[in-house]
């Protein structure tokens, strides 16, 4: 046993040396150790915390930490570790780094790929003086410019936003970032009535067609029929439709197209 090993057993000194900190352990006890070195995850995530994107979810890092610690509190063997601290530091690291790979939207072989941009990049600079070209940087790439720009586009990185954030973050009375979003599913009142007038107006020139034409237009495009197929519900050639389709359509344009540009 290492003098390390010692220590963390002679810590507790109630438990066995290959029991002090496994599954078999008192419930209680197994509490207060995770309560005592509870710190250890604030500890680890703030060294964490300082490469991470501010839209990170910390609460979801904190989460995963303490995981982390539940699991070397439960599971650890000081004979096969030579600090207990050091061991749960290992495994909090590690589930917040699981956490953060199970969070993030690029692949590794996106990750990778941007690391090759940025590596280029560099030693295209280096040698020019200057930023590279993309042609430039393809050919230092070994790849087509359009596969410079997919790369691109694959690497590009995803911010996330909350929509109750501030629209400013700076300024205390800045409204939510939901309120500032325009609704595209939504209509204007104006739009609505320039829309019901154009309907009742476009009813109005169609109730004026001659029947032939209001009947083509109203198989061609309600009914779903072919001009083959309203021919030979007239008896006329398919060519034919066509010219009364275009004369019907051409009439109604006449009307509508001042109505839209008022």
């Amino acid at each position: 046993m290492t003098a390390n090993s010692a220590a963390a057993v002679a810590e507790f000194p109630n438990q066995s040396r290959t029991s002090a900190y496994r599954l078999d352990a008192p419930k209680d006890e197994r509490n207060e150790r995770i309560e005592r070195f509870l710190p250890l995850v604030n500890q680890v995530l703030a060294k964490i915390r300082r490469t991470l994107p501010p839209h990170a979810d910390i609460d979801e890092l904190y989460s995963a930490g303490v995981t982390g610690l539940i699991a070397a509190v439960e599971r650890f063997d000081p004979t096969q570790a030579n600090s207990f601290p050091g061991y749960i530091c290992l495994r909090v690291r590690g589930a917040i780094l699981d956490e953060l790979r199970r969070l993030d939207p690029c692949s590794r072989s996106s990750r990778t790929r941007s690391r090759k941009i940025q590596q280029a990049i560099l030693e295209v600079e280096q040698e020019l003086g200057r930023a590279p070209t993309d042609r430039e940087l393809s050919s230092q790439l070994g790849i087509s410019v359009a596969e410079l720009q997919r790369w691109r586009e694959i690497t590009t990185p995803v911010r996330l936003l909350s929509l109750d954030a501030p629209v400013d973050a700076e300024s205390e009375s800045s409204s939510a970032l939901h309120e500032a979003i325009a609704d595209t599913g939504h209509t204007c009142v104006r739009d609505r009535l320039e829309h019901q007038e154009l309907l009742d107006l476009l009813t109005e020139r169609m109730s004026a067609l001659p029947e032939i034409q209001q009947r083509v237009l109203s198989m061609y495009y309600y009914d779903g029929m072919r001009f083959a197929e309203i021919g030979e519900v007239f008896d006329i050639t398919e060519t034919r439709v066509c010219q009364i389709h275009k004369e019907a359509v051409r009439k109604l344009e006449r009307v509508i197209r001042p109505a839209r540009q008022r």
